[in-house]
């Protein structure tokens, strides 16, 4: 009979503890750290997260960021990370990384939301960073089993981490997207900042030495305005910043007599941030350079295929194209329909993926075979789909372990 009652009592008193807790956690936040930045979005949230912490540092602002996923890492110093131990993620993580640097003289976080989860989402904005200025990177069609199967539903979710009488920034440019954040940033008394409009000049990026989008960049400009950071000042700090590890760089290869651009763009697999990408990268090595792309399909990623030989043939403008993995035929099949059909130039496709009889070369002979395809002396090789096949591991071995930027 009284047993009940004490397990009543008991989860009182867990109850109370914990509310207890959340408030003295909330109040070290608000009074120890003065800018709260918690960035969230789908693409770019380390990078965003590593070059507001620079600006801001810049700036003299002491501050401390965190990034999350496969690489999270403390930002402590312009080149000075450290790695976070760990077993697996915890949003629990966030909380005591706060308690473990008060009293350390930091006026400023900046937070890659770790979360994917809105319901999670929710509770590290409202019950642990409490932010001052909220980042939402972007919009696009990832994790869509969690955020929502069309872009406003996952623009609805992201809205999750948007501050209550704060700032928003965000570098999404699609206007019905910018409608629901706005709209939602109004019903939380929080000023909307939309940058992607924002110039940064050619002669700004060319100092980042290694690739770098000008979206993201705007992003930390306007964060480092908000607190009172200047532009020039911002932009120095951000030059000066380790970039993430994820982060890639255009590699200029000399090899077998040619001049190779490789871009490591495997990782990439939502086409908008893809083509955005290729683009720019195209402007970066001359929109004359010859265009060749690898397609590494895997076999449980079949969707893939189409979507890509036509981004590769319409959106890139391949002039070569180099099938990794699986579903060859398949890729041959899909330019000559897209190449027929359009009557766009000729697309050059040479099958390399298991079916052929180069699925077990080496790197350093995969990229022989590519080079003695390719008639030209110069190219730009950028890789595409997925990163897990034995061809792109080899050739990625081969290039990322010994050739430098």
């Amino acid at each position: 009979m009284y047993i009940p009652i004490v397990i009543a009592i008991l989860f009182a008193i867990y109850i109370t503890n914990s509310v207890l807790i959340e408030r003295k956690h909330s109040h070290l936040v608000l009074k120890e750290f003065e800018h709260r930045i918690h960035v969230n979005g789908i693409r770019g949230k380390s990078t965003v997260t590593r070059l507001i912490a620079a600006s801001l540092r810049e700036g003299g602002i002491n501050t401390l960021g965190k990034t999350t996923g496969s690489a999270a890492r403390l930002v402590i110093g312009h080149r000075k990370d450290m790695e976070i131990p760990r077993t697996e993620a915890d949003i629990a993580e966030q909380k005591q990384i706060i308690d473990m640097y008060k009293g350390q003289g930091y006026r400023a976080i900046v937070f890659e939301c770790m979360a994917i989860n809105p319901i999670y989402q929710k509770y590290l904005e409202e019950k642990i960073m409490h932010s001052t200025i909220g980042v939402i990177t972007n919009i696009r069609e990832d994790h869509m089993d969690m955020l929502g199967q069309t872009l406003p539903e996952i623009a609805r979710s992201l809205c999750a981490t948007i501050p209550k009488n704060g700032h928003l920034i965000t570098a999404e440019t699609n206007p019905k997207l910018l409608t629901i954040l706005r709209k939602e940033c109004k019903r939380r008394n929080t000023k909307f900042h939309a940058v992607g409009s924002m110039r940064i000049g050619d002669k700004q990026m060319s100092m980042f030495d290694h690739f770098e989008y000008k979206s993201n960049v705007a992003i930390a400009i306007k964060v480092a305005q908000l607190t009172g950071i200047k532009r020039s000042t911002a932009l120095n700090g951000m030059h000066k910043a380790q970039p993430d590890p994820g982060a890639f760089a255009l590699k200029k290869i000399i090899k077998h007599k040619k001049t190779i651009h490789w871009a490591n763009l495997f990782a990439i697999n939502d086409s908008e941030s893809f083509i955005m990408t290729s683009k720019a990268l195209r402007t970066k090595v001359g929109d004359k350079t010859i265009r060749a792309v690898i397609l590494n399909n895997r076999h449980d990623r079949p969707d893939r295929v189409s979507q890509f030989a036509n981004i590769a043939v319409k959106s890139i403008g391949a002039d070569y194209i180099f099938a990794f993995g699986d579903y060859e035929k398949n890729v041959i099949k899909e330019v000559a329909k897209l190449t027929r059909k359009r009557k766009n130039k000729n697309v050059v496709v040479v099958s390399m993926g298991n079916e052929s009889m180069h699925s077990e070369l080496a790197g350093t002979k995969l990229l022989k075979v590519i080079s003695k395809a390719i008639v030209e002396d110069e190219f730009l090789l950028l890789g595409s789909v997925n990163i897990h096949t034995k061809q792109s591991q080899a050739l990625l071995k081969f290039l990322e372990k010994n050739h430098a930027h």
